[in-house]
């Protein structure tokens, strides 16, 4: 398999929970780089919305973008895209 080629079993949260803090070689308030090559940004759309992307060395065919909003005390809704 080629580097950049997703496995079956890869996603968006399997790529995001495999980045470890100690692997980051810079950071920003909002964004993340990793050794592997991938940055993690936050970003607040406004007070009820999240986004967070994957940008850089990530796996093809994974979806990039999770966007939760939330409302009141319910627990957030997640997309991604």
């Amino acid at each position: 398999m080629s580097e950049g080629t997703a496995r079956a079993e890869e996603t968006f949260e399997t790529v995001s929970k495999n980045l470890n803090a100690s692997n980051a070689v810079s950071s920003t308030e909002t964004s993340i780089t990793f050794a592997n090559g991938i940055t993690k940004t936050i970003n607040e759309v406004d007070d009820t919305t999240l986004t967070i992307t994957l940008s850089g060395s990530t796996p093809a065919g994974i979806d990039l973008v999770k966007t939760c909003t939330f409302t009141g005390d319910n627990l957030p809704i997640c997309t991604y895209s």
